[in-house]
């Protein structure tokens, strides 16, 4: 989704979404539109929930030049009594003979009103055919902490068409300095 690789807002059309939350902090109103802009598809969404009760502001640009590209710029806020803490990421990616790297980078991390926190991830999914391996590598590192949080993960997914309906499914293996995760995904979808 443009939201990892921002490069995929070249496949989308013209479009608009409001949805209503319950009023939450973390599941209010949000909104967004996709739209071309001469050679260029620009979008922004407002209010995407975010980890931490926060939410999102997102803006994405993107172009093809022989090469489907995008950069993102999102800015998170979240407000707790506890932890009043905002994030400002920048996103890349590009679409290139079947490659689709990624990569993320806060430019500035803030909580408790202290800079210092990092979060930086960098990936690529490659098409072969049905089949689409992927792979991730996240490093963080929380404000006050001495080490860092590295996590990886490898997975291999497969889009497979039955008539009218679209069956993606996936199998990963992700692994965190504290254990691993062996997620199964599956999703069927059809054009209304």
């Amino acid at each position: 989704n443009i939201f990892w690789n921002p490069s995929f807002i070249n496949g989308q059309k013209s479009w608009a979404i409001v949805e209503n939350g319950d009023g939450s902090g973390s599941n209010g109103t949000s909104a967004g539109f996709v739209t071309g802009m001469g050679g260029m598809n620009v979008g922004a969404f407002f209010g995407r929930p975010v980890a931490h009760g926060g939410q999102a502001i997102d803006v994405v640009v993107g172009g093809d030049m022989g090469v489907k590209w995008g950069v993102g710029l999102t800015q998170t806020l979240s407000q707790t009594n506890s932890n009043k803490a905002s994030t400002t990421t920048l996103k890349a990616g590009v679409q290139v003979a079947d490659f689709e790297p990624f990569a993320s980078f806060d430019v500035k991390n803030t909580a408790n009103g202290t800079d210092n926190a990092t979060n930086t991830t960098v990936g690529t999914r490659y098409h072969y055919g049905e089949w689409t391996p992927y792979a991730a590598y996240n490093t963080s590192k929380a404000v006050g902490a001495t080490d860092s949080d590295n996590k990886w993960g490898l997975g291999l997914g497969r889009n497979a068409k039955m008539g009218e309906v679209s069956m993606d499914y996936a199998l990963s293996y992700w692994h965190t300095d504290a254990g691993y995760s062996v997620p199964l995904n599956l999703v069927l979808s059809a054009d209304a």
